[in-house]
């Protein structure tokens, strides 16, 4: 749609693909906005939902990914604890 900022278009030649496809989109876009909410201090219950979201993603990534030498787990984000802002 004219305007808008983002266009998500998600490939897969099965339902599993496009599904792991789109739960990796997830995880990207949800450490993007846990990272810009931390950048402007609007720390708070947005904050503990990523957190919680992105934990369980990572719990069980096992479950979603095919085993592809593509990433290895180091290069998997990790989240460091809240900043504080005072």
């Amino acid at each position: 749609m004219p305007g808008d900022k983002y266009l998500i278009y998600i490939r897969g030649n099965t339902l599993d693909e496009a599904t792991e496809e789109a739960i990796h989109l997830t995880y990207w876009l949800l450490t993007r906005a846990l990272l810009e909410h931390r950048r402007q201090g609007r720390n708070g219950d947005f904050e503990a939902f990523a957190i919680e979201v992105l934990a369980s993603l990572q719990k069980y990534r096992h479950l979603y990914t095919t085993n592809s030498p593509e990433l290895s787990d180091a290069e998997w984000p990790a989240l460091t604890a809240p900043k504080r802002h005072r």
